[in-house]
């Protein structure tokens, strides 16, 4: 019978044994000291449960989270200074890091101060202090006319920070026209910005020798001294500056003006001036247009 007992014993003794085995809540299976009661079901502390953050290298708590937010209710450590020597600049001290804020009108460029509206130096013109674009670098000023250095271009302006043209070529013109050199001046679409040969004139988009006449009009000359785009006036030829002979005294232009009894002419600078209706209007041709100066009316 005692037999019987013993080895009833020990074969509780060994069940026993193999059920604490497999508990798989016990507090010794947990790790971390708590009772199952304080675990939710992941694994994870509860809601409510006690949780030490672990220390950094300063001896600080480390805040790093696994969603890469801060946990803003720490206490950070101070900054101490943070004046950075820039006049221009707002220093404060934010969650632990000196920050410096560029004061309104102002952009800190390379550690110095630059006013709003100021030209870079290195590129003028199109690049200046822009705070509303940036306040740490400089920002372009696009559609300001500038010159790009290009002797084949024109139309400069500055687009994305850099003076840039349009550009042409003489090529095609020089080989359509006798009088257009293969050679830019930058003065604009060929074939005017292109060298024109001495002693020609490209008038109407054809090439005239010096002193030659408008087939129009004899007394309008090809004289590059004057122009090498349009006809000038020849030396001692007599033409109608206003008028058409009528008798009735209107202020127009060219032909379209009309006189009384001109009475006296004389020549100016830049202007002829006539005296008529018995000397009672003084009358100012320029240009073509006839206007009254002075007089009666």
């Amino acid at each position: 019978m005692d037999v019987v007992r013993l080895v009833a014993l020990v074969a509780l003794f060994v069940l026993f044994v193999a059920c604490h085995a497999l508990l798989p809540l016990s507090q010794k299976e947990a790790g971390d000291g708590q009772s199952p009661d304080h675990r939710a079901e992941d694994g994870h502390p509860a809601l409510d449960s006690p949780v030490d953050l672990p220390s950094g290298t300063d001896g600080a708590d480390d805040i790093s989270r696994p969603d890469g937010l801060a946990d803003l209710s720490r206490d950070y450590p101070p900054c101490g200074s943070c004046d950075d020597g820039i006049a221009c600049t707002d220093d404060s001290c934010q969650y632990g890091a000196c920050v410096h804020t560029p004061k309104a009108g102002f952009c800190v460029i390379a550690g110095a101060c630059v006013a709003e509206k100021t030209e870079n130096p290195q590129n003028p013109l199109c690049e200046l202090c822009n705070p509303s674009k940036s306040t740490s670098a400089w920002s372009p000023d696009d559609g300001i006319r500038c010159d790009d250095k290009v002797t084949c271009s024109y139309g400069d302006k500055c687009s994305a920070g850099a003076c840039k043209g349009t550009s042409y070529t003489c090529t095609a013109d020089a080989a359509a026209l006798a009088c257009i050199q293969d050679t830019c001046t930058g003065g604009g679409p060929p074939p005017w910005g292109c060298v024109i040969d001495a002693g020609a004139c490209l008038i109407e988009d054809a090439c005239h020798a010096e002193g030659a006449a408008s087939a129009g009009n004899p007394c309008m000359l090809c004289a590059p001294a004057v122009s090498a785009y349009s006809w000038a006036p020849a030396k001692g030829c007599v033409t109608t500056l206003a008028g058409d002979g009528t008798n009735n005294p209107t202020a127009h232009f060219g032909v379209k003006a009309q006189f009384s009894q001109p009475r006296g002419v004389a020549v100016g600078d830049d202007a002829v001036w006539v005296v008529e209706h018995d000397g009672c209007v003084v009358r100012r041709v320029a240009a073509g247009a006839a206007e009254i100066a002075a007089g009666c009316g």
